[in-house]
């Protein structure tokens, strides 16, 4: 592909065109496709997701002419193409601070798309995923529900942390009942056992 991608572009450069080229990000597992009503009324789908979510963040630190491939992707295709590693952290690291915060936020938003029927089995991975982007009501209310659960198992230092990252995720909120109604919650977390 990328070699097509090369000849297409130098032809386009012979021909006195702009020169073009691509970078790929890919990423193995489920999807799922929201529908899109178009003018025509007609319907498009759209993946959304985890794995789609992902796929983008590879390509996103993708350099131009490359394809990024998950650890998901590379256990399938080891052995068929030649892989370099370019490990975890580089990749995370590179992306944007806001694209990054925008990444988490998809991620917790397919989370609860996924497993709206089983949310409470996902409580600590959405305090995660809400606290390291931007939407802090989410956070407040995620960290507050996976300190209940930690008390619910006897996890009394687990409540205290969810309570202390709660907490200061308020303090991101605008001022108002909502800040005070999220608060009052935290503070009745920090009084249980």
């Amino acid at each position: 592909m990328q070699q097509e991608i090369r000849r297409y572009g130098d032809q386009l450069l012979q021909g006195g065109g702009a020169p073009i080229e691509i970078r790929v990000g890919v990423n193995t597992g489920d999807v799922v496709m929201r529908p899109l009503k178009t003018g025509d009324s007609s319907t498009e789908y759209a993946p959304i997701g985890l794995t789609t979510n992902l796929a983008s963040g590879m390509q996103a630190v993708a350099r131009s002419g490359s394809v990024v491939v998950s650890e998901a992707t590379r256990k399938l295709v080891e052995g068929y193409f030649q892989l370099k590693a370019i490990g975890p952290t580089k990749a995370y690291k590179s992306l944007l601070t806001e694209r990054r915060k925008l990444l988490h936020e998809r991620t917790a938003q397919a989370i609860e798309t996924i497993y709206s029927q089983r949310l409470e089995d996902h409580y600590a991975d959405l305090a995660y995923h809400y606290r390291s982007s931007n939407n802090a009501a989410k956070a407040v209310e995620y960290l507050r529900l996976a300190g209940e659960q930690a008390v619910d198992r006897g996890a009394y230092a687990q409540s205290r942390a969810n309570a202390e990252l709660a907490l200061k995720s308020i303090e991101r909120l605008p001022e108002g009942s909502e800040r005070q109604r999220a608060e009052l919650g935290v503070r009745l977390l920090e009084g249980m056992p």
